[in-house]
């Protein structure tokens, strides 16, 4: 029993497999039927939508073509019959056009408005023809009868007119001749004022080459009458000067002198003054007869007056009756004075050496340059070696000059400063007046020299050769211009030429700036202190030390001048 239970089921089973499997095979077969309608159905319909595409851009090109040939080329094309048509839109714009264009009569298409203004068109060319030969019959018409009526005045304003041209052409013609005549005379004239330009500029020539010649010589005498005038002072050593006053009290004890001059003579406190011998040959002519200097401290009465003594020579000391001079003061006068140069009271000579020193240095280190160039470009080694020496050797002299100037500076104290102010303030302070003045930079102040000043005094004149600076050599080259030009004007008026350090020494100024530093060798220093009370002990006038040559006293070494010539009668003599 139970194995034919089995046996059904499994039959039972097989059968319904195969069943269910015809039914898929069934459903499949028709849906497979369908789909392939389905496809075909969609290729069709792809191939009538790409059609009917086609066909639209077709349309879209004609339409677009339309637009282009109309004018209107918007992307709306808009509705027809619109009471307000849009002007975004071409069928707005097209009704626009016609309405504008054409009107009610010519029609509401393109066509029909083109067709009507072609035939207006048509009616107004024959309507101009016609009105063109209107125009030409009026102007044939309007021609003879002004014919008729104007030509025989025409024809007398013809042959007015002729006669007119006639007598013109007679007139041009004279005048063309008294043209032609006029230009030989001026022809003729120019001619004579050529000749006579030749002449006058020959003259011209001559008179330039007999100037010159003139101005030649004239600076010839000029040069050989500076040299005479400067021999015959070295010579004769002339002076027309005489003492301001005299000594009339000296204390050595407490350095004070009293002079002969005070309140009534106008005389000033720190005026200086040069103290002369009593046998002295002239004042204002050199330093062999002075004996030293004194300064106002004090006026006391209308001539009596108080000066401390700035200098004196111990083996011609002062004594009562000595004269006194300073070419800046003179009783109850005011003196006019001009500068030129620079100033520089202390160390002029050194001045000078200094800028010569400046000056080498500048050009040994051109030449080391120069040197060092040739170097790098030598190609043996004897020659660099040989080269090297120049240079070594033109570096040690640049090490020895800048040794001897920082020696000049160090024993002469020259510095940047100059002592223009200090100078002014003696010539003022004395009542001098300093009215003409060549400043540092050769700028000339004050109008000139006059037969009414007193001195010229020459400072320091600077070699523009000498200057590195192209700055300075400027200024130098000014200043040594107005030195040339003031000491001419000054020998053409009279008035004295006199060296800067000479000026001074008359004034009596004697240099304030004294430095001492020790083991540099030492100045003539005083031993002991000069006593301020009226019985103290005088200062003792020994020193243990030695004077530098450079701050010795010429006066005191050389022996006394003697004047080839006679002293003047002023100063005694016969």
């Amino acid at each position: 029993m139970a194995s034919k239970s089995s046996v059904g089921a499994v039959h039972f089973t097989l059968m319904f497999f195969v069943i269910t499997t015809l039914g898929f095979g069934v459903a499949w077969y028709m849906a497979y039927g369908e789909w392939r309608d389905a496809v075909k159905t969609e290729a069709k319909a792809k191939q009538d939508l790409e059609a009917k595409e086609k066909q639209a851009r077709q349309y879209f090109d004609e339409i677009d073509k339309l637009k282009k040939l109309i004018g209107h080329e918007m992307n709306e094309i808009g509705e027809p019959g619109a009471a307000n048509p849009d002007q975004t839109t071409v069928i707005g714009n097209i009704e626009a056009d016609l309405r504008n264009v054409g009107g009610p009569d010519m029609g509401s298409t393109y066509a029909a408005v083109v067709r009507a203004l072609r035939k207006r068109i048509d009616d107004l060319e024959a309507d101009l023809v016609q009105s063109n030969d209107n125009v030409t019959r009026l102007q044939q018409e309007i021609l003879a009868t002004l014919q008729d009526k104007y030509s025989q005045p025409v024809s007398v304003a013809k042959a007015d007119t002729q006669r007119a041209n006639q007598a013109k052409n007679d007139a041009v013609t004279d005048f063309d001749e008294k043209i032609k005549a006029s230009q030989q005379l001026v022809a003729q004239y120019a001619a004579e004022v050529n000749e006579l330009r030749v002449q006058n500029d020959n003259l011209l020539q001559d008179f330039e080459d007999q100037r010159k010649e003139l101005l030649r010589e004239l600076d010839l005498l000029r040069q050989i009458n500076n040299r005479v005038t400067g021999e015959l002072e070295k010579r004769t050593n002339p002076s027309f000067e005489t003492p301001d006053g005299f000594i009339r009290k000296v204390d050595h004890t407490t350095g004070l002198v009293w002079i002969n001059l005070g309140s009534g003579d106008d005389l000033a406190p720190r005026t200086s003054f040069s103290v002369y011998k009593q046998a002295h040959h002239g004042v204002g002519r050199g330093e062999q007869d002075i004996k030293g200097a004194i300064e106002v401290t004090r006026i006391i009465g209308e001539h009596l007056a108080e000066a401390r003594i700035l200098e004196e020579d111990y083996s011609q000391p002062m004594t009562d009756g000595d004269p006194v001079y300073t070419p800046v003061w003179s009783p109850g006068r005011k003196h006019r004075f001009a500068v030129v140069g620079l100033i520089y009271f202390n160390g002029m000579n050194d001045l000078r050496r200094l800028r010569e020193a400046e000056a080498s240095i500048a050009a040994a280190k051109d030449e080391v340059r120069t040197l060092e160039q040739k170097i790098r470009l030598a190609s043996d080694a004897f020659s660099r070696e040989l080269l090297g020496s120049k240079v070594s050797a033109l570096q040690q002299q640049i090490s020895d000059r800048q040794d001897e100037i920082a020696d000049i500076r160090r024993r002469a104290q020259l510095g940047n400063d100059s002592d223009r102010d200090q100078f002014r303030e003696i010539v003022e302070a004395a009542g001098g007046t300093l009215d003409v003045e060549v400043d540092d930079d050769g700028r000339i102040s004050g109008d000139g020299l006059t037969v009414h000043h007193k001195f010229l005094v020459i400072g320091d004149i600077p070699d523009s050769t000498l200057e590195i600076d192209p700055d300075k050599q400027e200024k130098a080259r000014r200043i040594s211009e107005a030195h040339t030009e003031l000491t001419n004007q000054a020998r053409l008026l009279g008035v004295r030429v006199v060296s800067l350090d000479l000026f001074l020494e008359w004034s009596g100024y004697r240099p304030q700036r004294r430095l001492f530093r020790p083991g540099e060798g030492g100045y003539n220093i005083r031993g002991g202190a000069r006593g301020t009370g009226v019985n103290e002990t005088p200062y003792n006038f020994e020193a243990a030390g030695q004077t530098s040559k450079l701050y010795e006293s010429g006066r005191k070494s050389k022996s006394q001048d003697t004047s080839s010539g006679q002293t003047a009668k002023v100063f005694g003599g016969r």
